[in-house]
């Protein structure tokens, strides 16, 4: 949830698709998947977060 929260491209992320979920705790669960894929990528490629990266 703080990701989600402070965070600005998962934010536009879970707002887009939080509409499209039957509840709101399943936009959450998208979200977390993301950031789980997102650092593991980072930690299997041995490189640093770069948030203005799009």
């Amino acid at each position: 949830m703080t990701a989600e929260r402070w965070n600005l491209t998962l934010k536009k992320y879970y707002e887009r698709v939080k509409p499209t979920k039957a509840r709101p705790i399943i936009g959450l669960m998208a979200v977390e998947r993301k950031l789980l894929v997102l650092i593991y990528s980072l930690w299997k490629n041995m490189i640093n977060y770069d948030p203005e990266y799009e």
